[in-house]
């Protein structure tokens, strides 16, 4: 595909299908409406069941490549490299994404007034479009997302102003193609869950800059079965530790590792204390993964280090302080209810019970002051 160059930068959206169902008309119809002038759709097919008859009747001029061989959306993502020349910006999206009609247009509009690299559209609920799903965030030093907006939050326009953020959401983003070449695409390692976060923290470290722009206006479907939540857990675990193993340099890494290892030791120990078996499986599975990723790992840092044009002291400055993930915790938002479901029941009370005397008793203690204590240590990381 070989986009025409004229008064208005071209766009190309670069729509990651899989198997999508009857919403997927109303995603089409949202691109075919789209007020911009230089605008083109290719579609890429990661199904089994082929989408192109369908692409092609409501957009004649789109093209439709397939990729059922690929890794996930971020390995289809990337074979726009080879097959668009001439294109100033991607507009990565899930097939289950509407836009509204001047979305495109204000994007680009703000990366060319604002000298962006990735922007992200207000994304909203597609049944209900006055709740917001999500409007990008930060993360902490840990790679665990700490969203700008709660997700499901009324919209009352009460965040509509243009923002840095340290992440967009993958399920619509407008991407520099210079910035998206530089970096080399999304890490195609990463199949699911955190493919947003790698692509925008590389970005920044190669002077790229992040922004939500809250007047384009996008709609996303959540259809995620229910044996898929797992799965995506499991993922959302390993891809954090994956990406901070990248991302950081030496100096950073080190501190920043050893706390990740001694949160997981300690989120793994919860978890066998609750019977949560699953989770703590999933948590040793990461690691375990992570350990076998080295190589590759050390090869993305060599090419990081080439395009590096920011510090980590200046990454650190754009990221929340201390654990999200333990201050939800402490707070009850993750953990609180299962685990006193947990402890209710019949394991549970057996588990509970071996700590009621004397030695086991202390043990408990111990781990109570070290959770509090690495809670209040690690407030500034």
């Amino acid at each position: 595909m070989s986009i025409e160059t004229n008064l208005a930068p071209p766009v190309v959206a670069v729509l990651v299908t899989e198997a999508p169902g009857e919403w997927f008309d109303e995603v089409l119809d949202g691109l075919v409406g789209q007020d911009y002038e230089n605008f083109r759709v290719l579609a890429i097919d990661r199904g089994d069941e082929p989408v192109e008859s369908r692409v092609l009747n409501k957009i004649p001029d789109a093209v439709v490549a397939q990729a059922t061989d690929s890794k996930g959306f971020g390995d289809a993502a990337n074979k726009v490299r080879t097959l668009v020349e001439g294109c100033t910006f991607y507009l990565f999206l899930h097939d289950d994404v509407a836009l509204a009609p001047d979305a495109v247009s204000l994007l680009v509009a703000e990366a060319l007034e604002s000298n962006a690299g990735i922007l992200g559209p207000k994304i909203l609920r597609w049944d209900d479009p006055s709740r917001i799903l999500e409007m990008g965030g930060t993360i902490d030093a840990f790679g665990v997302l700490t969203p700008y907006v709660e997700s499901g939050e009324l919209d009352q326009q009460q965040h509509d102003r243009v923002r840095d953020a340290f992440v967009v959401s993958s399920v619509a983003m407008l991407v520099r193609v210079d910035l998206f070449e530089t970096i080399e695409g999304f890490d195609p390692r990463i199949k699911s869950i955190g493919e947003d976060v790698d692509l925008c923290w590389r970005a920044q470290l190669a002077g790229g800059r992040v922004l939500v722009v809250p007047d384009a206006v996008a709609r996303h479907g959540i259809r995620v079965p229910p044996e898929e939540s797992e799965r995506i857990r499991r993922h959302a675990i390993r891809h954090r530790h994956h990406v901070i193993a990248k991302c950081y340099g030496w100096i950073f890494l080190v501190p920043v590792m050893f706390g990740a290892v001694l949160l997981s030791f300690l989120e793994f120990m919860y978890s066998l204390l609750v019977a949560r078996f699953s989770q703590a499986r999933d948590i040793a599975w990461a690691w375990g993964w992570n350990v076998c990723q080295i190589p590759y790992v050390l090869s993305c840092r060599r090419r990081i280090a080439r395009t590096r044009e920011m510090r980590d002291k200046e990454v650190r400055r754009r990221q929340s302080p201390g654990s999200t993930r333990l201050k939800s915790f402490l707070q009850g938002r993750i953990g609180g209810e299962v685990a006193l479901q947990t402890l209710r029941g019949r394991a549970g009370r057996r588990i509970a019970d071996t700590f009621m005397a004397g030695p086991r008793r202390t043990g408990l203690l111990t781990w109570a002051i070290l959770l509090s204590v690495l809670a209040f240590g690690s407030r500034h990381l």
